[in-house]
């Protein structure tokens, strides 16, 4: 991608497609996002753009891009195929993640308490069920 298409996407501003991200949220927000765009019509994160738009850029590229890697490897169930790309705006570094339609829908695995936690994120819609609660549920 180059500055003048960064420029436009970034100028559209937040949509169903579009998500603009600082570095520091937390992998689980990462992940939502991922899995909202897999399981829906795909879409574009952008890191180091906050809210308003405004480019605050990310400390480090390889860094950012290993850790959505591995959000999208380990995080989530199946495994998402994401494609990055980084681009330098006004001396700021952005890092861009394509996320591709899902072929099959998308299961977000976090930890609470030592118990796993099985989401399912379908746009704004969120469906939770405990792991734990279905086995303990089929024993009893």
């Amino acid at each position: 991608m180059n500055s003048k298409e960064f420029l436009e996407i970034l100028n559209k501003g937040e949509g169903y497609h579009l998500e603009f991200k600082l570095e520091e949220e937390n992998n689980e927000d990462f992940a939502k996002t991922i899995v909202c765009f897999a399981n829906t019509d795909g879409g574009k994160i952008l890191i180091g753009v906050d809210d308003s738009g405004k480019i605050i850029g990310v400390s480090d590229i390889d860094k950012v891009m290993l850790r959505m890697d591995d959000i999208a490897l380990y995080r989530c169930e199946p495994p998402v195929m994401i494609l990055q790309e980084s681009i330098s705006i006004e001396g700021k570094n952005v890092v861009i993640v394509n996320v591709e339609i899902g072929t099959q829908s998308i299961l977000v695995i976090a930890g609470e308490l030592g118990w796993k936690k099985t989401l399912t994120y379908v746009g704004l819609v969120v469906v939770m069920s405990t792991i734990a609660g279905w086995i303990f549920g089929m024993i009893a």
